[in-house]
């Protein structure tokens, strides 16, 4: 027993210090004293059974305090959890827009220098999709005489961020061509949210079709880290432009 209790002691400390390390003040410190509580409890019988030369039983008033007390600590536990694995965090270096596939990861990122998404627009947006294989999302670029609110050049400018990051597979319309084998290319449908790149709030949620016909000059990566057999792998037609701007202008608009 007194190995178990080591043991959360470690693994409670080692959590602790992470959360502090993230900013969660609030789960350092819950997580401070679940790894305090198993050494204390331990100190705390050895005591008594010092004092009255064996194992003294707890009083029903001192198994009442215990029993809320740990489901307090089981809550607090829980929430440390979402927080260090879930919960966004604060990103503060933002020096170019693909900074912002960050919003898109678990746990996702927000970034207090971007833009506030508040007042009429336009909101610049910066869109993520996910083009297959093992890569991170691919950042979707604009035609150059799109404005401003889609090409933004400074990454504080930009409000919104926009994480296609599921995709419904369809039909194969070409395949992507490596060194060590080719991997299939699908059409399909494109699910995913909009958030506020400064709080990460989300804003919507939104589909988008992958485009129909495949070009594997666009489509397939010229250089990627794959994890696994190419002929594994699958790969998604970029979605058109201009259908993202159509279905996506409502929020950069409004």
């Amino acid at each position: 027993m007194i190995r178990f209790a080591i043991l959360i002691t470690i693994v409670a400390s080692i959590f602790s210090f992470l959360a502090f390390q993230q900013g969660g003040v609030l789960p350092g410190i819950i997580l401070a004293i679940v790894a305090i509580v198993p050494i204390a409890t331990f100190s705390t019988a050895a005591v008594r059974a010092r004092h009255t030369g064996r194992q003294a039983p707890w009083s029903s008033a001192a198994k009442s305090v215990i029993a809320v007390a740990s489901v307090l600590l089981l809550a607090g536990v829980a929430y440390s959890a979402y927080w260090i694995f879930a919960a966004p965090k604060a990103e503060k270096n933002l020096t170019y827009t693909s900074a912002f596939n960050k919003a898109c990861t678990t746990p996702p990122k927000y970034f207090p220098s971007a833009a506030k998404h508040e007042g009429p627009g336009p909101h610049p947006i910066a869109v993520f999709y996910d083009r297959g294989g093992s890569s991170s999302l691919e950042q979707l670029q604009f035609d150059y005489r799109s404005s401003d609110a889609w090409t933004a050049r400074t990454a504080t400018q930009v409000q919104l961020v926009a994480c296609l990051s599921d995709f419904d597979r369809g039909a194969q319309v070409g395949q992507c061509t490596f060194t060590k084998g080719t991997a299939p290319l699908y059409t399909g449908t494109y699910k995913g949210s909009v958030f506020a790149a400064h709080t990460h709030t989300k804003v919507g949620d939104v589909e988008v079709p992958g485009s129909p016909a495949a070009d594997e000059s666009r489509d397939c990566p010229s250089l990627i880290y794959i994890k696994g057999e190419v002929k594994d792998q699958q790969f998604h037609t970029q979605p058109d432009p201009t259908v993202v701007q159509r279905i996506l202008g409502q929020y950069v608009k409004g």
